[in-house]
């Protein structure tokens, strides 16, 4: 009998300690929190931690698990994140860059360097061009890579001027060389021009992604 008494008043104290944490959520909520099943209730539910640290840790089995689900549109005041998708907040969005291209001394090829961060651009330039030659171009060259992008070539007016324009997307990483290009068709010098009036410049977005699709 003193043996099975032995055996009892322990397990006797560890139920007791059992209802009273499930009394003292009781009485805190209203009702017991019940783990692994749907808990509800018309009042806001409030976990303090009297010392400093974290109030609340969620784990899940993998990395790969969602710790929370969610149906609320709305706005968490104070809830702050590093990354989106491993973007940081820099990366997302639309950026516009804008490079005003200064005139230069002729040349049988110009070579403007434009210093992009790494990234996915939508390019776009316009650049007047003067030369004596029939016919100029320009284009941008990412380090060496061919074709070259947003090629436009045009004959010249009567003063040997020519107004070119080009669009096109480009990759670029941390190793990349990229420039715009001008140059004549045949043995003529040109040079790009910017004053007042005409600002030859280089303008680019940063795109999030790009989608290819290939039409019939």
């Amino acid at each position: 009998m003193n043996r099975l008494k032995k055996v009892l008043s322990p397990l006797f104290v560890a139920c007791m300690l059992v209802m009273a944490v499930d009394y003292a959520s009781y009485a805190a909520t209203g009702s017991s929190l019940l783990l692994g099943r749907s808990n509800s209730t018309p009042d806001l539910t409030t976990v303090t931690r009297t010392k400093s640290g974290p109030a609340l840790s969620v784990r899940t089995k993998t990395k790969k698990n969602a710790p929370f689900v969610v149906n609320g549109r709305g706005r968490v005041a104070n809830l702050n994140a590093d990354m989106l998708d491993g973007l940081h907040a820099s990366s997302l969005g639309s950026r516009a860059i804008r490079f005003e291209l200064p005139s230069d001394d002729p040349a049988s090829q110009i070579s403007e360097d434009l210093p992009f961060q790494p990234g996915t651009y939508l390019i776009t330039y316009n650049a007047l061009i003067n030369t004596s030659a029939a016919t100029a171009g320009c284009f941008v060259r990412v380090s060496d890579a061919v074709p070259y992008r947003a090629q436009a070539f045009a004959p010249t007016d009567g003063d040997g001027d020519v107004y070119l324009s080009g669009a096109d997307i480009i990759v670029v990483d941390s190793s990349s060389d990229v420039r715009l290009v001008c140059t004549a068709v045949g043995p003529f010098n040109v040079n790009l021009q910017s004053n007042s009036s005409v600002k030859s410049s280089v303008n680019a977005l940063r795109l999030s992604s790009v989608t290819t699709q290939v039409l019939p």
